[in-house]
């Protein structure tokens, strides 16, 4: 339900108008995930496009210069237990031409429980935040913490509060 949800808002954005997306995941900012990573997947189904989904393997350290390169438009700091923050990504003098941090869309990937960037069912909630994230006009009707204690309960039979979960 929660990805037709999704695909029913953004399933149609034309590809020239979705917005350009580097996940950086648990090593440092400048890795990132590739084109054969599940993120790239739930990158594609929140509406947007990966920078990174050309390149093979998994989580693959780039230059400064390569992102400069691809400009993300949204900077997504996977679950990492923020051991970077979107703090450190605004103040790196390697990013400051970089249209995200120009922007402050930096985001780190929420839940402090049950990763929703990782390959387990949960991811789908993963792909709802992208998507508000991405297209908050068109989710602005959505209470992330309402659908996450949806999930869980229906799932887990204890909702994402009562499990001690925060966003």
């Amino acid at each position: 339900n929660i990805l037709e949800l999704v695909n029913q808002r953004v399933g149609n954005v034309p590809e020239d108008e979705k917005p350009r997306i580097m996940f950086a995941g648990p090593k440092s900012v400048y890795t990132v995930a590739s084109g054969d990573m599940l993120t790239t997947k739930l990158i594609e189904l929140a509406g947007a496009v990966s920078v990174s989904k050309d390149i093979k393997g998994y989580w693959t350290e780039v230059s400064p210069e390569q992102v400069a390169t691809w400009n993300p438009e949204v900077i997504v700091l996977g679950s990492s237990l923020d051991t970077y923050g979107d703090q450190q990504v605004y103040k790196n003098p390697h990013f400051q031409t970089v249209k995200a941090v120009q922007e402050k869309k930096v985001y780190s990937m929420p839940s402090n429980i049950g990763w929703w960037d990782f390959p387990a069912p949960n991811c789908v909630l993963g792909v709802l935040w992208l998507s508000k994230t991405f297209y908050p006009e068109k989710f602005a009707d959505i209470d992330m913490l309402e659908k996450a204690n949806e999930f869980y309960t229906k799932c887990y039979g204890h909702s994402f509060t009562e499990m001690g979960g925060k966003l």
